[in-house]
């Protein structure tokens, strides 16, 4: 079970001398939650512990860490 975290930097992951950084991983998508305003959102939290809003929100904050331009929603309050 990934944590908030690792699903937001899954794919994107920052890595120092061959080593992931969990510190810098952990800062950026606890600033990508914070810029969606969810900062209560634990980046050490499982995403199985989250509602389905919740989730959401993590999967939004995946595609901002992801520096992407355009960002389109096909129904966003559909579980």
């Amino acid at each position: 079970d990934l944590s908030v975290a690792d699903n937001v930097m899954l794919g994107r992951e920052r890595a120092s001398g061959g080593f992931l950084s969990r510190v810098a991983n952990r800062a950026l998508a606890a600033d990508a939650l914070r810029q969606l305003g969810h900062p209560e959102i634990d980046p050490d939290a499982p995403v199985s512990a989250l509602n389905p809003a919740g989730r959401q929100v993590v999967e939004i904050a995946r595609a901002l860490v992801g520096s992407v331009r355009v960002l389109v929603l096909d129904e966003p309050t559909s579980a």
